[in-house]
């Protein structure tokens, strides 16, 4: 097995695992030392996947996977993972899958090089060579036709699971956090309307259609003021279900773009402004420190702004 890394992290590259795993004659990991040379290595020798941190060499982990994703480069692509650690920003999964990157942590990525090295938990590498990069769904819906019916319309598309009470469905949706969720509205003991506001608590972004009975548009558009991403009357049309569900999708995907750009340029404010705190102080060290942070993450910033 080959793997590229792209990541100056000392935390990764100090760690015994990863030396050791350097060291093995089985496997090889090969370490990019300059960002202009990936098109070279991808060009001239297979990897099984590729490592990346958030920002290397100024370019940050987006403009990489369109390059490797690109006309051009798409014949020597291969999975793209992000060590999340390597981010001062929680990345959003809808976000990653979009540019078709995977998110893994150190911790992970670290054990998964000490499985290869022992040729142990199959799964794990398997998942390493062919990451999940196809949408979750979940369905709750406590009609047992109604669900089935609309599984088997969507589990082409989506990598779908079902749940048959608001308890349970809220449950897997914490457990898994999936990238959509059909509602209904009438369940038994928790309401969709509870199970709804309970989502938006942790996610206000959190892409949810509603499917209720109740052609009242009045009150299901207050569905929409309550965080529902908008709402589908029963019978449910699958044709206009699946344009919903992909429209609703594509404006989740946009919203979490301009969340975590905003957060992006918080992240920004603050370093200014510790960057001003360490010139008062005349600790020059920190402030030189500061100074090669912020210009990383500004100059990233500005090249996810380009491109979204």
């Amino acid at each position: 097995m080959k793997i590229l890394v792209i990541a100056t992290s000392s935390q990764l590259l100090n760690s015994s695992i990863f030396k050791a795993f350097m060291h093995s004659g089985e496997h090889q990991i090969v370490q990019l030392d300059n960002i202009e040379n990936l098109s070279g290595l991808l060009k001239n020798d297979h990897y099984d996947f590729i490592v990346s941190e958030y920002i290397f060499d100024v370019i940050d982990i987006w403009r990489i996977s369109n390059y490797i994703n690109s006309d051009q480069m798409k014949s020597y692509a291969c999975p793209l993972y992000l060590l999340t650690d390597t981010c001062d920003l929680d990345i959003p999964v809808t976000m990653a899958k979009e540019c078709l990157i995977n998110l893994i942590s150190l911790d992970d990525f670290l054990n998964l090089l000490e499985k290869l090295s022992t040729n142990s938990d199959e799964a794990g590498i398997d998942f390493a060579l062919n990451p999940q990069t196809k949408i979750t769904l979940l369905i709750i819906e406590d009609d047992d036709d109604a669900a089935y019916f609309n599984y088997h319309a969507l589990k082409g598309i989506y990598d779908v699971d079902l749940a048959t009470d608001g308890e349970c469905g809220y449950q897997k949706w914490l457990e898994k956090r999936h990238d959509l969720v059909l509602l209904d509205f009438m369940l038994p003991g928790m309401k969709g309307d509870k199970v709804l506001l309970k989502m938006m608590e942790v996610d206000k972004n959190q892409p949810v259609i509603v499917m209720t009975a109740f052609d009242h548009p009045d009150r299901n558009m207050d569905l929409i003021l309550y965080g529902a991403s908008d709402y589908v009357t029963k019978p449910v049309d699958i044709k206009k279900l699946k344009k919903l569900c992909n429209d609703v999708l594509k404006r989740a995907s946009l919203f979490y773009q301009m969340d975590f750009i905003a957060k992006k340029q918080g992240l920004i404010s603050r370093i200014i402004q510790d960057l001003e705190d360490a010139l008062d102080d005349e600790d020059i060290d920190n402030a030189r420190y500061l100074a090669r942070k912020i210009k990383r993450h500004y100059s990233s910033f500005m090249v996810a702004e380009s491109d979204h």
